[in-house]
């Protein structure tokens, strides 16, 4: 009896760990915000889309991009400059490094959303892709067009 309790247990847990990969994602939230690009002195509009059990492989994410694009674009108009930007982001809230955080949209680690976000963050490294209106190299690849200008996904390893 004992053997199936412990077999059973690690079969939750064997199959809670992996549930981004067979629950279906979901969008959680967006939010809108202004970015900042120091070096080159560059104002644009960041959306980011918090996203429950974001996929783990590109295609994965190309086909969350394509069955949920049309509601993005229409809803949030993301894209009035080739430099605005969507951040795709997993679901994994977790506390400020600094309480000063809350006040800001993107902190060194973590995006805060102005404190929006109940009082907690969510880590940079959760950043899973990027869609773009300008090319980034390497990893990009050119996936639509919108208001005449190509968008370019921008997958990051972590």
């Amino acid at each position: 009896m004992n053997k199936v309790i412990i077999v059973s247990f690690g079969l939750l847990i064997f199959v809670y760990s992996f549930r981004d990969y067979y629950l279906p994602a979901k969008i959680s939230s967006v939010y809108q915000g202004e970015d900042y690009i120091t070096a080159g002195d560059i104002t644009f509009k960041s959306t980011v889309v918090i996203v429950d059990h974001l996929p783990h492989t590109k295609k994965g994410m190309r086909e969350f991009w394509g069955n949920k694009k049309s509601l993005l674009l229409n809803s949030y108009k993301p894209f009035e400059s080739e430099m605005d930007r969507m951040v795709f982001i997993r679901n994994i809230p977790e506390e400020p490094y600094n309480i000063n955080e809350l006040r800001y949209w993107k902190g060194d680690h973590q995006y805060c959303f102005n404190g929006n976000l109940g009082g907690k963050c969510i880590s940079k490294d959760e950043v899973k892709f990027i869609v773009i209106g300008n090319y980034m190299g390497g990893e990009s690849e050119h996936i639509d067009t919108e208001n005449n200008h190509p968008l370019y996904m921008w997958f990051l390893n972590h």
